[in-house]
């Protein structure tokens, strides 16, 4: 009696095992699908390098701080000294002056835009099973005609304002209301920083649980003049400004010659409780996109990958420059990533990493196998943010004659050792014309790329359209078959 209820035991479990083969199947396909990580990528705007507490700054940040102590804190990530080419570069991963974006934002008078037949990061993504690709906040990369419009570069959708700048209460530019939900301009109350968030929050609750990874791409308008920020955080940043009103004192003093740097804090609007303010609202508004992470049980497996578009107005001690320049104060910024499944955070990565890297890398990490239609000039950084391997010695292109490399930087015929002189103040050129002429060869490598911009068929300059919607005009663009 006692065999055969053993015997009837061991048969049931073969039967149970049997069945449950095709279920394990079923379940192993689906987790396969899953496996690759949900992509975030946020862009602050015109955050400068001393406009971070993590940094040393005296605007108070800490979810960003936090976020970088968490994950790989990269001291050394390089983008354009302006926004859109940086935007351009990002999505693409190719050197935005390839299609006539390299050196200037795109301003609302002008037609130029990101060229329709671009193979950009969430059309690639597309190919490897991204459904759902949101485009949320600023676009800043052609209004001039519908083929520039997000939704025609990959995204599934789009919520923010097609300009590079407006008001953040009224959403207006150029007399005309600029907020938009996919290809339909909306009116809707509230501070930019925060719908924008609310809006990010709501995409990632909603997809959290999807079958297949999600793209994420939040790009803040702050802190983006005009400076603004809501009414009680204006009251919160009160105790931080006058802290630093008692450090730095009122005026920037002129450094003296010989004098050892000093730390300094900004100039005119940024140096104004208003622009504490929204920074300190952009921090905590990033925090709830994190937050939304966590709750919905996705953290480790989602790579977050924050970034400054370009160099603070300012803000940027103990880098030389700003905003618009080549020194590092206008093209070093503020950047981290983390992905908890991938690689190990708590780290510091002083190794040269840019903004051209971001397409090639999610690329690998996406597993995309098919062919890639253009050239890519980044380059993969996977195992260099896992630290399984060091960067190799790469000349990254700045723009406006200017060329780095993680140790030396040419500008012109000037010469930097970014080693020893990371502010940027001798030159020295003539003590290594070597570097200068490889790097000045380079350089015209570099430039021979420079392409034409695309922009509607005859049309050169543009005066605001009605509530920014954008007409549906063709675009000549030269790579089109």
């Amino acid at each position: 009696m006692k065999h055969t209820q053993t015997r009837r035991s061991f048969l049931r479990k073969i039967v149970i095992a049997t069945a449950a083969i095709p279920m394990a199947r079923m379940a192993h396909a689906r987790n396969a699908s899953v496996s690759k990580p949900n992509i975030v990528i946020v862009i602050a705007d015109d955050l400068g390098w001393f406009d971070v507490s993590y940094h040393g700054g005296p605007i108070p940040t800490p979810r960003i701080d936090r976020f970088a102590k968490e994950g790989v804190e990269l001291d050394h990530f390089y983008v354009c000294h302006v926004c859109s080419p940086t935007r351009a570069g990002l999505l693409t991963g190719r050197y935005p002056l390839r299609f006539g974006l390299q050196d200037a934002p795109i301003m609302y008078s002008q037609t130029r835009g990101l060229p329709p037949t671009e193979f950009t990061l969430p059309k690639m993504l597309a190919e490897a099973g991204y459904r759902h690709r949101q485009a949320v906040g600023k676009w800043h990369l052609g209004t001039s005609s519908n083929r520039f419009h997000p939704m025609n570069h990959g995204f599934t959708g789009f919520y923010g304002h097609y300009c590079g700048m407006f008001d953040c209460f009224d959403h207006s530019r150029g007399g005309q209301p600029d907020w938009h939900r996919d290809h339909k301009s909306i009116r809707e109350e509230g501070y930019s920083t925060t719908l924008m968030t609310d809006e990010a929050v709501r995409f990632v609750t909603d997809h959290a649980k999807d079958d297949a990874p999600f793209l994420l791409y939040l790009a803040y308008n702050a802190v983006h003049t005009p400076i603004q920020a809501p009414k009680e955080d204006i009251a919160a940043a009160e105790a931080p400004y006058l802290k630093a009103v008692a450090k730095y004192g009122e005026k920037q003093k002129k450094q003296k010659k010989g004098e050892k740097d000093k730390p300094y804090w900004g100039q005119g609007l940024e140096r104004s409780q208003d622009f504490f303010a929204m920074t300190m609202a952009m921090d905590r508004a990033f925090g709830r996109v994190l937050d939304s992470l966590e709750k919905n049980g996705i953290r480790d497996n989602t790579i977050v990958w924050f970034t400054s578009d370009n160099g603070g107005t300012s803000n940027n001690y103990p880098l030389r420059g700003r905003k618009g320049d080549k020194w590092d104060g206008g093209v070093r910024v503020p950047a981290a990533v983390r992905w908890p499944n991938g690689f190990s955070g708590g780290r510091k990565l002083t190794e040269m990493l840019a903004y051209i890297d971001i397409w090639p890398t999610l690329k690998r990490i996406a597993g995309y196998k098919g062919p890639v239609p253009k050239q890519i000039d980044g380059i993969d950084v996977l195992d260099i943010l896992a630290s399984r391997k060091a960067s190799p010695d790469r000349i990254v292109y700045l723009g406006k004659a200017a060329a780095t490399t993680r140790r030396w930087k040419l500008s012109g015929k000037e010469l930097y050792d970014l080693d020893s002189d990371p502010r940027e103040k001798t030159d020295v050129a003539a003590k290594h014309p070597e570097i200068v002429q490889r790097l000045t060869k380079e350089l015209g490598r570099f430039e021979a790329l420079s392409g034409p911009a695309c922009m509607p068929v005859g049309k050169e300059r543009q005066k605001p359209h009605v509530n920014w919607d954008m007409p549906d005009l063709e675009v000549d663009d030269p790579d089109a078959p």
